[in-house]
């Protein structure tokens, strides 16, 4: 069987693609508040566990989850925020689990991308800052470097080498 991406497919990766860009987009906008609001990466950990390295009270976390939770579709949060499981079919006891397995991925979604940041900012990583004329120049020192040690390559690395610290001089001119 011949495989195709036929127009319909085509749409519906588009559309799975936007939607994706959108969550992520929304979600670095929700970091960025945490960020600013104080929050750091420990206060997504539950404060319930022995030895736990949560930085959260309790009621902080409950927020955290309550929050969360808000983000689900109205079915989902009646599940999860029912008293007890008894009485439900077992459909809706898997639709309550599945729930509050997606509390713990989203909370841990949030942590590691407060964590992300935490580490961004303690190891001096400045590569979100590079301006795009440091990005290049970083990149061609770097092919410069590889080119004076290269060994055996199938192109002309002298000839590549001299192309390259061309572009470095004029990457690195002042625009008047």
């Amino acid at each position: 069987m011949t495989k195709t991406v036929t127009t319909k497919l085509a749409g519906l990766i588009a559309n799975a693609v936007a939607k994706g860009n959108t969550a992520d987009r929304a979600k670095t906008t929700a970091v960025d508040a945490m960020v600013a609001a104080g929050f750091v990466s420990t206060d997504f950990i539950s404060p319930k566990g022995k030895d736990s390295k949560s930085t959260a009270t309790d009621d902080l976390f409950a927020q955290i989850n309550d929050a969360i939770v808000a983000g689900f579709a109205t079915r989902t949060q009646a599940l999860v925020n029912a008293p007890s499981a008894k009485g439900m079919t077992d459909a809706q006891k898997l639709a309550r689990r599945t729930g509050q397995q997606q509390i713990g991925a989203k909370r841990n979604d949030f942590k590691t991308a407060l964590a992300k940041r935490e580490n961004a900012e303690t190891s001096g990583n400045t590569s979100r800052t590079r301006t795009p004329q440091q990005r290049v120049t970083d990149n061609l020192n770097d092919s410069i470097k590889v080119l004076q040690e290269a060994d055996g390559v199938p192109f002309d690395t002298v000839k590549v080498l001299e192309l390259c610290k061309k572009a470095l001089a004029e990457a690195t001119k002042i625009a008047h």
